[in-house]
């Protein structure tokens, strides 16, 4: 016979927004990045309640770490992203803004425009620092520090 094995452990996280979540985005991190270890426990929520929380697999009981909220979400689902290098949240917005917010801080570092519909999914490039956004209006663009746009 096989040996008995323990249950699957189960991790609810009741009331996580004031609505239903309906956007997770789990920590990936980069080979090229210095990123600890430990990051590998982070993880994003989004609801339709206009915040983005940061939320740490190991004490998500507590609550989350860190709660963001100068975007717009009310209507469209957004997919955030956590930067490989883990000092970036991002998100969209229904405003036509992608929004870039210092992990340490929760303070928001820059509103990303260009696009002109509601902006519903973000994605960070794991080699360069570069920032991919999309949205109803269609079109994908790309913003990096070097000043390369819509590449």
């Amino acid at each position: 016979p096989l040996p008995a094995r323990s249950p699957p452990k189960l991790l609810r996280i009741d009331d996580a927004h004031d609505t239903k979540v309906v956007s997770l985005s789990l920590f990936e991190g980069s080979a090229h990045s210095d990123a600890p270890a430990a990051a590998r426990h982070l993880f994003l929520s989004s609801a339709l309640d206009g915040k983005l929380q940061l939320w740490d697999l190991r004490d998500a009981a507590a609550g989350p770490v860190r709660s963001f909220a100068a975007h717009t979400n009310r209507v469209h689902p957004m997919q955030p992203a956590l930067s490989p290098c883990l000092r970036y949240a991002a998100c969209g917005s229904e405003d036509r803004q992608a929004y870039l917010y210092d992990v340490g801080s929760a303070q928001l570092v820059e509103k990303l425009g260009g696009h002109s519909d509601a902006v519903t999914a973000v994605a960070f490039n794991p080699y360069h620092p570069q920032l991919a956004t999309t949205g109803l209006d269609g079109t994908v663009r790309f913003y990096s520090d070097r000043g390369d746009r819509d590449g």
